[in-house]
């Protein structure tokens, strides 16, 4: 392990050494911001999909609402995926656990009121302080005793935690909940991370800067644009992962950068200004497609986009604000969209197509059996028709139209819509718009994306138009990522396009619990998460939760708790708090010319290709250099990562638990079992968890021997530029 040195001294040290290489010249798109030198080949460059920062030397990541780069959107800025310190991540592409800065799986009590984290051995903060369970422990006390809303989760179910030894730190809960261990487990973008006890005792939990942030990650924090658009990170050579794991990245940096708007993105991609972007829309993803033959997306040839992001685009409803605090007002709206008009508008033409999801849940092929086709008839009461667009997605070979034509959407019905707003005291005035029920004209506001997100804003404009021709006034208001995501968390719009409905495995509780379950909500206006989803409701919907409770005491993958999702769904398409069109086609490019062995579907597929998730850490340490750009310190060969695939969960039988920590478990509790290793189906599409059995075998991946994306010949512009406005300032005291 290295020498502990001071953090201060180290940070210090680092910026001025940033500070002395780095020099301003005006920014430019055309640009990239390098230490003066650095050629093209050891910088692997990411696109910041946030866009503009407004406070980008805060890194504070847990102040709510969000302040900076590391809590607003920290996968634009590479905090959570280069930096961020995470016990386990899901790997996407089989949902199965990775331990990380966890040994392994969490060890439930037979009850589920407690759990045991055991750190791996060896781990160390970026400044060479040991990370330990008193980390893990003054982290979860730490969030729930700092003030409100900052801590929701570990106050509603932390009752207590102690470190039993430096590696293993026991964590008990006021209420069984087999799933606690999701809050910490990155399963879609982020999740809760540890914070390091020595840098943040005594700080306050929303005033503290965290600047320049401590990482426990391979790479540490260049340099930051003052403008707050891009952020450059330098491998960190002596991180813990080398010496544990024997891998070292082999991009010596990584920029993370907004070009700005999608003609701009489109752009450097085709002259490999850019490696990995979110997504475009289909008419600049034409531009990339036609102009540059190293790409690579979903699969390495068209069609490119990949379909299943986790979560559900469409439009929020702030149910707290009349009229949308009427579900048959909401229900009248959804029935006065065209629904084929919203999903032809997203046909790329290299054939990608959306996936339609109707429900706040995204249909990989299991959750199509589990959800969908189970509830089908049910749907079919609100107005589902299966067959909605099925012709088109069969024009473009749609990878779910032949196996599963079963997802469709609300088909529009202008009768219906008229009939639900004069029950509740709507009517036309005489040039045939709407009046709301007190005589005023209805204006409607939708709050959209502005320079990111922009598969949202196009569905913002569709929706208005179709609104407008039913007689509504629409206003569309774009708004950059700052203020977008504030009215979001403060519940300050009237309908959003934002996306409260994610999901990403089988088990759906991992991005339900603080929506669906009012113990979860904060219900003082102004406040983080409020107006968000069922988090409006005035009262609690106690049908929902009695599921939630009941779900948090039955064990995860088990028929009881796929019918009480179920029985969830019902209740959500009965009240109807969002109305989800589908995960947008993801144009999630990849250039091969100066980065090699992307994942692609189906030979090389290691791991979701999301920039903008935590998991793309993973990917991060697989690509290596072509050789096609000029290189001085990347790493071209680097040793392939070898990580292990683990079950979601453990569970100790009593005998076990008592030996664990010293002390039977509580006598009197129902004992539920969960059974431990996950069987897999195999989809065209994804792999899925479906089944588990009573073994604990771990499955070690050895992604070095999967095989690498195809190498083509080209000629790569080079603009090495430098943007920097100035070195970042040492750390301030709270």
């Amino acid at each position: 392990m290295m020498t502990k040195i001071s953090y201060v001294a180290f940070s210090t040290a680092l910026l001025l050494v940033a500070a002395l290489l780095l020099s301003a010249v005006p920014a430019s798109y055309g640009q990239l911001p390098l230490p003066a030198g650095v050629p093209r080949g050891d910088v692997l460059v990411i696109e910041n999909h946030w866009g503009t920062y407004a406070n980008p030397n805060n890194w504070n990541s847990i102040a709510s609402p969000g302040v900076g780069p590391a809590s607003i959107a920290p996968g634009g800025s590479g905090y959570q995926q280069l930096c961020k310190a995470f016990l386990w991540y899901i790997n996407t592409s089989n949902s199965m656990l990775i331990p990380w800065i966890a040994a392994e799986p969490p060890i439930y009590s037979p009850d589920f009121t407690s759990l045991i984290v055991k750190i791996r051995d060896g781990v160390y903060w970026n400044d060479g302080t040991p990370l330990t369970a008193e980390d893990v422990v003054f982290t979860l006390k730490y969030l729930k005793e700092a003030p409100a809303p900052i801590g929701t989760n570990e106050k509603a179910s932390v009752k207590d935690a102690r470190a039993l030894d430096k590696l293993t730190a026991l964590i008990e809960l006021n209420s069984p909940n087999p799933r606690w261990h999701y809050f910490y487990a990155v399963i879609i973008y982020g999740a809760g991370g540890i914070l390091p006890k020595h840098v943040w005792e005594g700080k306050d939990p929303q005033k503290f800067e965290n600047n320049p942030p401590l990482c426990a990650g391979p790479y540490n924090l260049r340099a930051v644009d003052p403008g707050g658009n891009w952020f450059l990170w330098e491998r960190f050579d002596n991180w813990w992962g080398s010496k544990v794991f024997g891998v070292v990245p082999a991009a010596k940096y990584v920029l993370y950068i907004n070009h700005g708007p999608d003609e701009a993105k489109a752009l450097a991609m085709t002259k490999h200004e850019l490696d990995a972007l979110r997504t475009l829309l289909p008419e600049q993803a034409e531009l990339v497609i036609k102009n540059n033959p190293y790409l690579k997306g979903w699969r390495a040839s068209a069609p490119f986009a990949w379909p299943l992001d986790p979560c559900v685009k469409g439009l929020a409803f702030q149910t707290k604000t009349p009229p949308f605090d009427k579900r048959e007002v909401r229900w009248a709206l959804a029935y006065a969209i065209d629904y084929r008009v919203i999903y032809r508008a997203f046909v790329g033409i290299d054939r990608s197509t959306p996936t339609p999801a109707a429900l706040p849940v995204i249909p990989h092929a299991s959750d199509i059996e589990k959800y969908y086709i189970p509830l089908l008839d049910y749907l079919k009461q609100y107005g589902y028709d299966p067959e909605l667009v099925l012709d088109i997605a069969r024009e473009n070979d749609a990878w779910w139209a032949e196996q599963y034509p079963v997802l469709g959407f609300w088909k529009q019905d202008l009768a219906k819509a008229e009939q639900l707003l004069t029950a509740q005291g709507f009517r036309r005035g005489a040039d045939g718009k709407w009046l709301m029920p007190d005589g005023t004209p209805w204006t409607i506001e939708i709050k959209t994306t502005s320079g990111f997100e922009m598969e949202s804003q196009r569905i913002a404009f569709l929706a208005a138009d179709q609104w407008r021709a039913f007689g509504i006034d629409v206003k569309v208001t774009p708004l950059e990522s700052g203020p977008f995501s504030t009215s979001y968390s403060i519940g300050d719009f009237q309908v959003g396009t934002f996306w409260p409905g994610c999901s990403q495995i089988l088990d759906l509780y991992a991005n339900w619990y603080n929506r669906w379950h009012s113990k979860y909500w904060t219900q003082k206006k102004g406040e983080g998460g409020h107006g968000t989803g069922w988090n409006t409701a005035e009262a609690p919907i106690e049908e929902l939760n009695r599921i939630v409770d009941e779900l948090e005491r039955t064990a995860p993958d088990t028929e009881r708790a796929f019918e009480l999702y179920r029985e969830a769904l019902k209740i959500w398409v009965r009240d109807l708090p969002w109305l989800g069109f589908f995960p947008t086609p993801f144009y999630t490019f990849q250039d091969g010319y100066a980065w090699d062995n992307w994942p692609t579907h189906p030979e090389n597929y290691y791991m979701d290709p999301v920039s903008w998730w935590s998991q793309h850490l993973f990917i991060i340490l697989k690509v290596k250099p072509t050789g096609r750009a000029p290189t001085k310190d990347a790493i071209m060969d680097p040793k392939p990562l070898k990580v292990a695939n683990t079950p979601l969960v453990k569970v100790a039988t009593a005998a076990e638990w008592e030996k664990l920590i010293g002390a039977p478990p509580a006598v009197g509790v129902t004992t539920i079992t969960v059974r431990e290793t996950l069987t897999q189906q195999v989809t065209e599409v994804r792999t899925q968890l479906v089944t588990q059995v009573q073994t604990q075998t771990v499955t070690t991946l050895d992604v070095g021997l999967l095989s690498g994306v195809a190498a083509v010949v080209g000629v790569v512009l080079l603009v090495v530029g430098i943007a920097v406005g100035r070195a970042m300032g040492r750390r301030k005291p709270a």
